[in-house]
């Protein structure tokens, strides 16, 4: 299986349909090494599910539905000693370990038994409750550092706060005075410039006021002076906030020494919560495609009953609100039978043949890479171990003979390989 073999049946635009669903970057990658197995026990297990996230996706409000956030880059960053977590990050990992604990009590409350597969899935996970519990502690919920934090900390932003209150305090006498004696422009305001507040004086009176100089506005006509009585609470200022600085790294630090000893366990549950990301991008696919469980079989089997291209029946939704004009197939085909082991379609041109043919091969892909299938839930899928498809877009010899030759080749190496558990799918006129 290759990745010109998933273009020929248009299984690229499934693939990227499901990595659009997915809102998970480790999800991502895993729709894109998605691949066909032949392992009957593996393919029923990631169809069951896809199938009990699509029940979920239909009908379960309660399950989460944001927050599935891959913080394995984030964790992986914080290995070495004396190496934090970012502010950012942590409120990442807050979210996201809320939404893994979430899902778990959903799968694993004892009342709901229809998603045992899923919940297999989830009985994996083991979070030390610790570290959510300490992340609540330290982040709220807008992302910014709690007060309480820590003690010091908290101490560092009261002095913070009276020290912005006093610098208000002049920074509003002296603009009072300014406007009083007529040295500012009209309807004048404290701004900042260089992260300092600043009062803006008309450029004549600019020496009139005792302060540091902070420029002047582009048309020369208005300084900022940053008034003297302000300048040291400023300098305070700064020299608190960058010990505010220094006690948040040691905060964050100190929790990043919590983590470290607990990532095996992190990796394991952001692998969950990927996981659980890309089978709800499958199933919701799959219900964009009005697709079904259908029912498997261990051996090379197509039994399907009202077929249709998946990709053309969402195209005339689409265009045409529904699915008018795409047409439903029966298919019959068992190698344990000889008279059913080939089938040939005839026809006219523009009459559907390969339309139908790649419809044969996308599904058959499709359902061997865990995915849910567009036909009634009653058909019959067997498990191929290979899957060959001879498509060109020229299928004549007369109109390209090195396509002919192509032709050949692929044949040769069907004889080579092909077997009684092989789907081969090519068009008759070549």
């Amino acid at each position: 299986m290759n990745n010109t073999i998933e273009k020929k049946i248009g299984f690229d635009r499934i693939r990227a349909m499901i990595a659009e669903q997915c809102s998970n970057a480790l999800a991502v990658r895993m729709a894109d090494e998605m691949a066909f197995s032949s392992d009957f026990e593996q393919v029923t297990r990631l169809l069951r599910q896809t199938d009990e996230m699509r029940r979920i996706v239909m009908f379960e409000s309660s399950f989460p539905s944001q927050d599935f956030i891959d913080l394995s880059p984030a964790l992986s960053d914080i290995r070495i000693e004396n190496t934090a977590i970012e502010q950012a990050a942590l409120f990442d990992l807050k979210c996201s370990l809320q939404t893994i604990g979430a899902c778990q009590r959903f799968l694993l409350d004892e009342e709901r038994t229809d998603y045992p597969e899923l919940r297999l899935l989830a009985e994996r996970v083991e979070v030390d409750p610790i570290l959510l519990r300490q992340a609540a502690k330290i982040i709220d919920d807008k992302g910014e550092i709690y007060d309480n934090a820590s003690p010091d900390l908290q101490e560092i932003r009261r002095q913070m706060e009276r020290k912005r209150g006093a610098a208000d305090t002049y920074l509003n006498r002296a603009l009072a005075h300014a406007k009083q004696e007529g040295w500012t422009p009209e309807n004048a305001e404290p701004t900042i410039r260089n992260g300092r507040m600043v009062i803006p004086l008309i450029d004549t009176h600019r020496r009139k006021m005792k302060g540091l100089i902070h420029g002047e506005s582009a048309t020369r006509q208005t300084a900022y002076v940053e008034p003297a009585e302000v300048v040291e609470l400023n300098n305070d200022l700064r020299e608190l906030e960058m010990a505010e600085q220094r006690e948040i790294f040691r905060i964050l630090l100190q929790y990043s020494n919590l983590l470290r000893p607990r990532l095996p366990q992190l990796m394991e549950a952001y692998w969950f919560l990927a996981r659980i990301d890309f089978i709800r991008a499958k199933a919701r696919v799959a219900l964009d495609m009005n697709a079904s469980m259908p029912l498997v079989e261990n051996r090379p089997l197509i039994g399907w009953l009202e077929a249709y291209h998946p990709l053309l029946y969402m195209q005339r939704r689409k265009e045409r609100g529904d699915k008018h004009g795409v047409q439903p197939f029966n298919l019959s085909l068992d190698t344990a039978d000889s008279h059913h082991r080939i089938l040939i379609i005839s026809g006219p041109n523009a009459g559907g043949k390969s339309v139908c043919l790649k419809a044969v091969g996308l599904l058959q892909y499709m359902l061997q890479c865990g995915m849910l299938v567009s036909c009634r839930a009653t058909s019959e899928f067997g498990i191929f171990d290979r899957l060959f498809i001879d498509i060109g877009d020229q299928q004549s010899i007369d109109n390209d003979l090195s396509t002919y030759t192509s032709h050949l080749q692929n044949m040769k190496q069907l004889l080579a390989e092909a077997d009684q558990r092989t789907l081969f799918l090519a068009p008759t006129a070549w």
